[in-house]
């Protein structure tokens, strides 16, 4: 978990643009966290890797559809990954089924594009 000046956040998204957005959201904790480490997995199969070092992100920030994992195989995904790391799904499109399933995990999902207009 994060130290108290340390704090690790993985970004799974496969539209570098999103990253970019994503990492200037997150820069206002550069204040409390001077040595906050973001660090963007454009796939599925890179956030594992990630999630599997030393030291685990303390969160991670997950697009929903990667090039390398459906909605469904993101969902199995979910539960193996918060038990190393609390998860959040960031996506632009979700089926309400899908929801529902994320939700039963206990994750939130947040709407890409509504993130957007708030900045």
């Amino acid at each position: 978990m994060a130290s108290f000046n340390y704090l690790k956040i993985l970004i799974v998204e496969d539209e570098s643009a999103f990253s970019e957005i994503l990492i200037k959201f997150l820069h206002p904790l550069k204040k409390e966290f001077p040595d906050a480490e973001i660090i963007i997995a454009p796939t599925m199969a890179r956030a594992i890797e990630i999630i599997n070092s030393v030291p685990t992100p303390d969160i991670t920030v997950l697009d929903l559809t990667l090039a390398d994992s459906t909605p469904a195989e993101t969902i199995d995904k979910i539960k193996l990954i918060q038990d190393k790391t609390p998860v959040l799904v960031l996506t632009g499109l979700i089926m309400p089924e899908d929801k529902e399933k994320i939700a039963k995990l206990g994750v939130e999902v947040l709407d890409k594009f509504s993130m957007i207009e708030s900045r």
